[in-house]
């Protein structure tokens, strides 16, 4: 019998201590979360947007975010009446969960070069924008800048292709200047439709 008491005295301890871990994982207050990432779509596009997609570091696919009732929509339009926030731009945000989801409290454009040359892999294309994991680095997306045929050129490229990128950077987001496939993955195959990662598993950064 007291064997028996000593180990559920144990095994007590234990659940308290893995208790107690997990509530470090949680925002102290229950207030808003913090993390980074690349905005890839708002949704709709124009007047009432009801929703964003954005792709955080360490996912790997885009999430669901709700926007409050009251957001301001001129968020995603041109200063100065609004931010200039455009996907794909690398921003960082705050955010509620609830059991329907995500919900966004914040959003802001994350700082970035004004110029430069990226190397890495592809995670996405479609025929206007490639989202590249570099070796050292988050994710980022790069856009079209109207050249002839480079929007077919993005779309060709494989989930797992090797890319370098030279890009500027406008008042809306990055733009290719030369794109060059280092390497073909193995098993390159079209990379124009990422999974929408459940909004409830996004990881706070």
């Amino acid at each position: 019998m007291r064997r028996m008491g000593v180990l559920c005295g144990a095994i007590a301890l234990l659940a308290a201590i893995a208790g107690a871990l997990s509530a470090e994982d949680k925002p102290k207050d229950g207030g808003p979360v913090s993390a980074s990432g690349v905005l890839t779509e708002v949704k709709p596009k124009y007047l009432a947007a009801t929703f964003v997609m954005i792709w955080g570091d360490g996912d790997d696919a885009p999430a669901k975010f709700a926007l409050p009732q009251g957001f301001d929509q001129n968020t995603f339009t041109f200063p100065p009446k609004g931010k200039g926030i455009f996907a794909p731009s690398r921003v960082q945000i705050t955010y509620t969960k609830g059991d329907d989801g995500n919900t966004l409290a914040t959003i802001k454009k994350a700082p970035v070069q004004a110029k430069g040359t990226v190397t890495g892999t592809v995670m996405f294309s479609d025929n206007f924008w490639v989202a590249v994991k570099p070796i050292v680095g988050p994710l980022d997306g790069y856009a079209t800048a109207g050249q002839a045929g480079m929007g077919d050129r993005i779309k060709a490229l494989g989930k797992g292709d090797t890319v370098t990128i030279k890009f500027h950077t406008d008042v809306e987001r990055h733009r290719i200047d030369s794109l060059d496939v280092v390497r073909r993955a193995p098993t390159s195959s079209p990379a124009t439709e990422p999974a929408t990662r459940p909004a409830a598993s996004t990881k706070p950064v």
